[in-house]
Formats: structure tokens, sequence, C-alpha cells
């Protein structure tokens, strides 16, 4: 069962792989869709998603494992630090995890690969 559930993945990553990088940009989540609260020490990461902040902003990569990745950072190098702990002086974050998009007992690679 193992190797079924090795092979399995695999094949999904080899399918993946194969297609051009904005259709695989296109099928993973979207990062204004994922997020829906971000502050870090008391800025509103969310403003950098749309361009409306001046002190924060992010970056997309894609990762052949996990899809879109994405990096929430400070323009200014002494705001992206906190020394103090909890989600006030912190990173705190709410997502959307979009269990609607997942199904159960690895059908999702089997469909995708149809």
């Amino acid at each position: 069962n193992q190797s079924l559930n090795f092979k399995s993945s695999q094949d999904f990553l080899i399918t993946y792989l194969k297609l051009e990088e904005y259709e695989r940009e296109r099928i993973g989540h979207q990062l204004k869709e994922m997020v829906k609260e971000c502050t870090f020490r008391g800025v509103d990461c969310l403003a950098a998603l749309t361009g409306d902040s001046s002190l924060m902003t992010y970056e997309h990569f894609l990762s052949p494992k996990f899809g879109n990745c994405f990096t929430i950072y400070a323009r200014n190098q002494l705001m992206g630090r906190s020394s103090l702990t909890g989600s006030d002086y912190g990173l705190s974050l709410v997502l959307n995890i979009e269990h609607d998009a997942y199904l159960k007992g690895e059908m999702s690679m089997v469909i995708f690969m149809k």
C-alpha cells in the first residue's frame, strides 16, 4: 500500500511539473482567498496584498511539493523584527484552508491526472 501511495504521489508530481507555470499558479491556492486576516506588530498585512501598503509587501514562488508559496515581509528591516511575544507583537494570521478543494482518499490526485 505504501508503494501505491508513493507511485500515486510521483505520478501526480510528474503530471504537475509538465504544466506551464501559469497553470500551476492558477490551480493552486490564491493568497487573497487564503489569507482572511493578517497583522504583524499591529500593521495590516492584507493591505500589502492589494498594493495599499508602504510598510508591507509580498513575494510569490512555486514549489513542486507545496504549490503556491508566499512570503509576506516588511519593507523596512527594523519593522520586520519583533522582540515581544504574542499576537499583538508578532504575526497573527487567520487562514481559509479551503477544505472544499480537497477530496478524501487521494481522489484529488486521481482526478487531476485524468
